[in-house]
């Protein structure tokens, strides 16, 4: 069960960086950033034949029989083995996002009606936020980008600077950053998250805010 905590909550037990990965952050390992990586086969082979070798080596240079080499290289060829495993699946380089992600206060651009009700399913919302230190948590200056983002994204023809932050706002994908000449301060972003209402004080929405853990630049955005 995750508890709901308020912003200054949030800030107190999430603000600091590098942070542990606790039980309220384990589940957000397993949003996907960045593209996948592939199984490490070549590096297992590789990694397989080093150990053995040096263990069948080691036994002929002391007169062992090699099998003995054989048996007592295979618990560290597994530890190895499961941590190269680990470390390339996705929720280890989300896991690792996650420790040092910036915490910021985001703003609904567009968000789907159950979320504005109290309830305890998730659903997607497109958010903007910053993540320089003037601006994570200034409400007045994300209005701002949301009002003139969410313009551009029901006009017929958004204008052309804000034609990919638009499409964020209806299309998944990774963070797209809002051009300066609208967030002037060069570090607001626009991404679509999965808001847990159970992750709320009031199980809903309120004045649009979503408190989010965010790395931009790496694909990550996770409403913490």
């Amino acid at each position: 069960m995750i508890d709901p905590l308020t912003l200054d909550e949030l800030r107190e037990d999430y603000g600091a960086t590098p942070r542990r990965i606790d039980t309220r952050l384990l589940p957000l390992t397993r949003i996907a950033t960045g593209p996948k990586q592939p199984f490490p086969t070549v590096k297992l082979l590789v990694m397989s034949a080093l150990v053995y070798g040096a263990g069948v080596g080691i036994c002929l240079a002391l007169d062992e029989r090699p099998e003995l080499g054989m048996m007592l290289a295979a618990p560290i060829w597994m530890g190895i083995g499961i941590g190269m495993i680990r470390a390339a699946s996705p929720s280890a380089r989300t896991g690792k996002l996650l420790e040092t992600a910036t915490l910021v206060e985001g703003r609904a651009i567009k968000a789907h009606g159950r979320l504005y009700q109290p309830g305890d399913e998730p659903e997607v919302a497109a958010v903007a936020f910053s993540t320089s230190e003037d601006h994570r948590f200034d409400r007045l200056y994300l209005r701002d980008v949301v009002k003139k983002v969410r313009a551009a994204a029901e006009a017929k023809t958004p204008p052309a600077e804000l034609a990919d932050v638009a499409a964020r706002v209806d299309a998944d994908g990774p963070p797209v950053k809002v051009p300066s000449s609208v967030a002037p301060d060069g570090e607001t972003w626009v991404a679509r998250v999965i808001v847990d209402p159970k992750r709320l004080p009031e199980a809903k929405l309120v004045d649009h805010a979503v408190p989010l853990l965010v790395r931009p630049a790496e694909g990550l955005a996770a409403h913490v």
